[in-house]
C-alpha cells in the first residue's frame, strides 16, 4: 500500500521541531519518490517542498498551479517567487518523482531519472529547528494536492540521473551515502516508519488522518524518438546500423514500403525477422499484414543497450522505398504481457488496429502515411502524445511521416489507435502491461571517480605505498596493483587493514606477453574506520609500480559474497594496440552487479577508451600504464561478457576483470 492525500488540511510531513532531521535548504539535497496524481481539485499548492521556517516564509519545491494539471519548480526567499517553466502531469499515472538542489543555485525536477525542469535559485538555509518537508500541500492551508506516495527517500547531496533511474527500480535504497531518511510507506501500522537509526516516522495532520493509496506499478516508457532506417537502395539493403539507447530494454520496429510489387511483402516480412534477430534471439519475430505493413517486437540483449547495433538483413531483393522506423523501450523487466495489432487504411477508410490482453499499461502506435502528392503529416488523435514528425522520400512514393504515440491503457484491457491517413499508411500498436514494483531487485551503485585514490613511481622500489581512500565499517576497499616486470617481480606481500583486516586475493598475477607487466587485485572489507592514507605493499624484486583504489560502500554489494565470476586476459604479443578486457561469464546469480576491469600495460598510455566501459582512473607512470574501468550496463545471471577494448600506441598488456555483486 502507500500513503493518500485527498482531503483539506491533509499533509505528510517531517518538522525539525518533532525530532525530524531536515537539511539547510543552501545546502545540497535530493528527495525522491514514487508519486501519482490522482484527480484534479483546482487548488494552488506545493506538492512536495522543503520549507525553511514554520510560517513558510521560505520553501523551495514543487508547485501545482490553479488549473490542477501543470506544476512549476519554485523557490520563495519573500517577495516575488521564482519560477521555473511548467510540466504538465497526467492524472492517474505513476512517476518516480525527484526534486534536488546542488547547493550551487540550481533546482531541479526529475521524472523518471530523466531532468524535467530546472531554475536557477539560492534558497536561503532557513531557520534551525523550524524547517520541515511536506507533501501534498501545506498542513496548515486548505489547499491540497491529490496523490499518492511511495517510497519516498532524502539526500544530503545531489543524485546523478543514473542514480535516480536505479533508485526507482530498487525496492530498497540503492544509494546508501549520504541518505538520511528512507520511508517505504508500506500498508498497516508501520507506513509511515523511516528506516533510518533514531529517526521518528512521518507525521500526517492529526486534523485529516491519511489514507493508504493503492499499491504502484510501473509502466514501460519511451526512449527518445523513433529512428527512420531509410532501407531503399538499388540494389541489397546489405546492413545498417541503429543507435541503442543505454537504458533500452525492448525494442518495436514498424517497417513500411509503398504497395508495389517491386517491393513483395515476403520481403518486409524477413527484413521485420532480421530486425529481431539483431537485438535478442528470444524476439517475437515479425507479424506480417496483407497490406503492406509489418512490425516486430523484441527484448534487447543486455550487450546492446548502449551501444550502436549493426543489421545485417538475408534477404537479396532491393527494396527501394522502404523505411523502418525503429522504437526503443525502457522498463519492461518483470512485464509478461503484451498484445499487438494493425492494420492499413484503404485510401478512403481509416484503418483501426486494436492490441487487446492487458490492463492499465503503455500503448505505442507507430502511424505511417503514404502520400504520393502532399506533404501533409497524419493529424493528431485525442490522448496520445506524438513524439516523432518527420519524412523521408522512397523511390515509389512520397512517405509523410512516422508517429508514435502512447497513453496508459483503458481498464478494459483494450486500446485502440487509427490511422489518419487519406492515401495508403499501417498503423502498428503494441501494448505493455504494468509490472509490480516489488519485482525489481537491487543493483550495484555505478561506481564514481570520487570513490577511487591512484599512487604510484616510475621509480623502481621494494615497497609500494598505495593510497587508498577513507572508509567506514562494512566498506569494501578494492585495490589494483600493476607494475613492469624487468626483474620478474612474481609476487607482492599485502599488508592488513588498520583494524588488522585480511586481504583476499580477486584475480591474478597475470603477466602480459613477454611478462613484460604484471597485474593483480585485492580486497579488503573494513571491520572499522579507515582513515585516508597508504598501505605498505610488498614486491619480490624492486620495479615500477601504479595502483588504484576503488571504495564500494556498505549496502551497495553482497556482504556475503562481494565478488562473483572472476577471469583474466594476457596480451598475445608484444605490439598490440588494442589492450582487451576477459570474455568470460557471469555467474548464475551475478546478474545486477557490476563489471570491473583493471588493466596494465607496458610503456604506452591508454589513447581511447573501450566503448560502453566508463573509465575510473588512468595512470601512465612511464614504465607501467594502469587503467581502472566500469561497464556501464549491470551484469545478468550467467551473461557472457564480451571483450571491451582500450586503444594504444602498440605493446603488450594484461587485464583482470571480475563481478561486484549485487546487496
Amino acid at each position: 500500500m502507500a500513503i493518500r492525500v485527498n482531503a483539506p488540511y491533509q499533509a505528510v510531513y517531517i518538522h525539525e521541531p518533532l525530532g525530524h532531521e531536515v537539511p539547510a535548504l543552501n545546502t545540497p539535497w535530493s528527495v525522491a519518490g514514487l508519486f501519482r496524481f490522482e484527480a484534479d481539485v483546482n487548488f494552488n499548492t506545493l506538492i512536495v517542498a522543503l520549507y525553511g521556517t514554520t510560517n513558510a516564509a521560505s520553501w523551495v519545491g514543487l508547485y501545482m498551479n490553479s488549473d490542477g494539471i501543470t506544476c512549476q519548480l519554485e523557490g520563495y526567499n519573500g517577495g516575488s517567487p521564482t519560477v521555473s517553466a511548467s510540466y504538465t502531469l497526467q492524472v492517474g499515472q505513476a512517476y518516480r518523482l525527484a526534486i534536488d538542489y546542488d547547493g550551487a543555485g540550481t533546482v531541479r525536477m526529475l521524472l523518471d531519472g530523466a531532468v524535467v525542469l530546472s531554475m536557477a535559485f539560492v534558497p536561503n538555509a532557513g531557520t534551525a529547528g523550524e524547517r520541515s518537508l511536506q507533501w501534498g500541500g501545506y498542513g496548515e492551508l486548505a489547499g491540497y494536492t491529490d496523490c499518492t506516495i511511495a517510497r519516498w527517500r532524502m539526500w544530503t547531496a545531489v543524485l546523478t540521473e543514473a542514480e535516480h533511474r536505479r533508485e526507482y527500480r530498487s525496492t530498497v535504497p540503492f544509494r546508501t551515502r549520504n541518505l538520511i531518511h528512507n520511508w517505504p510507506m508500506d500498508a498497516g501500522s508501520v507506513r509511515f516508519d523511516d528506516t533510518m537509526p533514531g529517526e521518528p516516522p512521518l507525521a500526517d495532520n492529526p486534523a485529516e488522518p491519511c489514507g493508504d493509496g493503492s499499491d504502484f506499478t510501473y509502466l514501460p516508457s519511451i526512449l527518445g524518438v523513433p529512428q527512420v532506417v531509410d532501407l531503399g537502395t538499388s540494389a541489397t539493403p546489405g546492413a545498417r546500423t541503429v543507435n541503442v539507447p543505454q537504458w533500452a530494454e525492448f525494442v518495436a520496429v514498424h517497417i513500411v514500403g509503398s504497395d508495389d510489387t517491386a517491393v513483395p511483402y515476403t520481403d518486409l516480412a524477413s527484413i521485420a525477422s532480421d530486425f529481431a534477430a539483431a537485438f535478442s534471439q528470444t524476439g517475437n519475430g515479425a507479424i506480417a499484414t496483407a497490406a503492406g505493413g509489418w512490425v516486430c517486437t523484441a527484448p534487447v540483449a543486455n550487450w546492446a543497450a548502449g551501444r550502436s547495433v549493426t543489421i545485417a538483413f538475408t534477404q537479396a531483393n532491393s527494396l527501394a522505398g522502404a523505411h523502418a522506423f525503429v522504437c526503443f523501450l525502457q522498463d519492461t523487466t518483470g512485464v509478461t504481457a503484451r498484445g499487438y495489432g494493425q492494420a492499413t487504411g484503404d485510401g478512403t477508410t481509416p484503418g483501426v488496429a486494436s492490441a487487446s490482453g492487458v490492463s492499465g499499461g503503455l500503448a505505442v502506435a507507430l502511424d505511417t502515411r503514404l502520400n504520393a502528392t502532399s506533404g501533409a503529416f497524419p493529424g493528431n488523435e485525442s490522448g496520445w502524445d506524438s513524439v516523432l514528425t518527420g519524412e523521408s522520400t522512397g523511390t515509389f512514393g512520397y512517405w509523410a511521416s512516422s508517429r508514435l504515440r502512447s497513453k496508459p491503457i483503458t481498464a478494459t484491457g483494450t486500446e485502440t489507435a487509427t490511422t489518419q491517413n487519406t492515401y495508403a499508411g499501417p498503423i502498428t500498436l503494441a501494448t505493455w502491461a504494468p509490472a509490480s514494483l516489488a519485482t525489481v531487485a537491487p543493483t550495484v551503485a555505478f561506481p564514481v571517480a570520487a570513490d577511487v585514490t591512484a599512487s604510484g613511481s616510475n621509480s623502481a622500489s621494494s615497497s609500494w605505498a598505495v593510497s587508498h581512500p577513507a572508509a567506514t565499517a562494512g566498506d569494501m576497499l578494492t585495490f589494483h596493483l600493476a607494475w613492469d616486470d624487468s626483474t620478474d617481480t612474481t609476487s607482492v606481500s599485502t599488508p592488513t587493514g588498520p583494524n588488522g583486516e585480511v586481504a583476499t586475493s580477486i584475480a591474478g598475477p597475470i603477466a602480459s606477453s613477454g611478462t613484460e607487466v604484471r597485474a593483480q587485485a585485492w580486497r579488503y572489507i573494513a571491520t572499522g574506520a579507515w582513515s585516508a592514507g597508504t598501505r605498505t605493499f610488498t614486491p619480490s624484486a624492486s620495479e615500477q609500480w601504479t595502483a588504484a583504489v576503488l571504495k564500494v560502500r556498505a549496502g551497495e554489494f553482497d556482504a556475503s559474497t562481494p565478488v562473483g565470476a572472476t577471469a583474466t586476459r594476457a596480451s598475445a604479443g608484444g605490439a598490440e594496440t588494442t589492450v582487451l578486457s576477459p570474455a568470460f561469464s557471469a555467474g548464475s546469480t551475478d546478474g545486477g552487479g557490476r563489471l570491473v576491469c583493471w588493466g596494465a600495460v607496458d610503456d604506452d598510455p591508454v589513447i581511447a577508451n573501450a566503448s560502453a566501459w566508463s573509465t575510473l582512473n588512468s595512470v601512465d607512470r612511464g614504465a607501467v600504464c594502469g587503467t581502472l574501468a566500469a561497464r556501464n550496463l549491470e551484469a545478468t545471471d550467467s551473461e557472457a561478457f564480451t571483450a571491451g577494448g582500450w586503444r594504444i600506441a602498440g605493446d603488450s598488456g594484461a587485464t583482470l576483470a571480475y563481478v561486484i555483486r549485487k546487496p
